[in-house]
């Protein structure tokens, strides 16, 4: 894959451009996201998503806090972990911890909400929850353009479990927050 070309289409974010440019100043995250995604699925992912891309690449092979983005991190942690095949965006929002009422079945199963919570946080304000969720998983979201999960309606994605299992990104992502210490931790949830 040639990196000049992703790194091209992923700085090609509008506004979210600066941010992006600035995560691609370092080499290795230029390699890694070139070693992860290619040109279409680059193409495929929305402004916000190549930001988050690039945001948890950076996060993953640099280590920088700075980096860390709770909603990320429990979206890909509940697809890691999720006995299902399907997920509702109100399972989600609600990992993230929106809470709405009419709502019923906000778990999912083999996901245990509290202990993600007290490990990676909370996701924000209702708005903010919502929306990462969106850039997560959505049309045109990072882990749709990256083929781990596929709309089945609306608002309900299909895990693609092999995808899941197989994904370098994925991998990379969990290997970083395995490694995270209790003083990071504390950390990123004090924020």
């Amino acid at each position: 894959m040639n990196a000049q070309n992703i790194t091209a289409i992923l700085s090609n974010a509008s506004s979210d451009s600066m941010f992006i440019i600035k995560r691609l100043h370092d080499e290795n995250v230029v390699n890694t996201c070139a070693a992860l995604c290619n040109e279409a699925q680059a193409q495929a992912m929305n402004q916000k998503a190549r930001k988050r891309f690039v945001q948890a690449v950076s996060f993953a092979v640099k280590g920088n806090n700075a980096d860390f983005d709770a909603v990320t991190a429990l979206v890909i942690s509940a697809l890691i972990l999720a006995k299902g095949e399907t997920v509702h965006f109100s399972q989600l929002h609600a990992l993230a911890g929106l809470h709405r009422e009419g709502v019923e079945n906000d778990s999912i199963k083999g996901v245990s909400k509290s202990r993600l919570n007290r490990f990676l946080g909370l996701g924000g304000t209702a708005g903010t929850i919502t929306s990462k969720v969106s850039r997560s998983v959505g049309k045109g979201g990072l882990l749709t353009a990256l083929g781990l999960v596929t709309k089945s309606d609306k608002h309900t994605v299909t895990i693609d479990r092999k995808a899941v299992d197989a994904s370098p990104f994925v991998l990379a992502y969990a290997v970083r927050l395995s490694g995270m210490t209790d003083g990071q931790l504390a950390l990123i949830n004090s924020k």
